[in-house]
């Protein structure tokens, strides 16, 4: 069993040299499984969650970009914000289902339905 786990450190390492060793350029060309969620985008990675979101990001472009797009009107400087989770899940499903992203959402949706006794759907 120690042994598995050492081979399998070893390859796990030997991948994440292989990955550190491309360039920007090389990793964007290099074959990606066809799964949901599969993709390497900074803008995306580094945008907070809300239940109530101002954007949404569109994937299908066809051509390996993603694109943004308003769900209302957004003023300069306005942090946006997309959705982690199904919004159509009441408080509780939601918040569940957050956690795997390892924090219990208190944005402003979650705050009030919290208040309005909605935790409990």
């Amino acid at each position: 069993e120690d042994e598995d786990e050492e081979d399998e450190e070893a390859r796990i390492a030997a991948i994440e040299k292989e990955v550190a060793s491309l360039s920007r350029a090389e990793l964007a060309a290099s074959k990606w499984p066809n799964l949901h969620g599969t993709g390497f985008y900074e803008s995306v990675a580094r945008m907070n969650h809300s239940c109530r979101p101002n954007v949404r990001v569109v994937n299908d472009c066809g051509d390996r970009r993603c694109a943004f797009v308003a769900l209302k009107n957004i003023r300069a400087g306005e942090e946006l914000c997309n959705a982690y989770t199904r919004l159509d899940a009441g408080l509780e499903i939601r918040r569940v289902n957050l956690r795997e992203y390892g924090f219990e959402c208190a944005c402003e949706r979650c705050l009030e339905e919290e208040q309005a006794g909605g935790g409990m759907q």
